[in-house]
């Protein structure tokens, strides 16, 4: 298990949009710990981990939601 410490975004995903809400120096492990605090204390969208240089994700038009089978 790699556990050395590594520089991570942590972004907030709402409405469409992203923010950068920090910047973590750790491993990913606790980097993602970090996220679903800040996303269980704050509850005000969803906190992904991004790398300092990785774009945020934006789904394509062909893009299909995992809900669409509803």
């Amino acid at each position: 298990m790699n556990t050395a410490a590594a520089t991570h975004r942590i972004v907030r995903r709402a409405f469409s949009e992203y923010t950068t809400v920090e910047t973590f120096v750790g491993s990913w492990l606790e980097a993602m710990n970090r996220a679903d605090a800040l996303q269980r204390d704050n509850n005000d969208g969803e906190y992904l981990l991004r790398g300092v240089d990785e774009p945020n994700w934006r789904p394509g038009s062909s893009y299909q939601s995992p809900m669409d089978w509803l």
